[in-house]
């Protein structure tokens, strides 16, 4: 019986980390953030060490902003 139970639970998360995925999918990018999303979709310097342009981008407005 305790199988069942790790094995329901189990199911209702990845059932809602499923659904939760499907409706973040659908969801539409803001108007001023769309240029910074197709940016995002096309970065391939993931994984390695700083050398992110949006990283150092982020670093250069917060310096500004202060």
């Amino acid at each position: 019986m305790e199988f069942l139970y790790g094995v329901l639970a189990v199911t209702i998360i990845v059932v809602f980390y499923i659904a939760v995925s499907y409706q973040n999918d659908k969801t539409e990018v803001p108007e001023g953030c769309q240029e910074a999303y197709n940016e995002a979709q096309n970065c391939s310097a993931c994984g390695s060490k700083n050398s992110c342009g949006i990283r150092k981008a982020i670093i250069e407005m917060k310096e500004t902003n202060l």
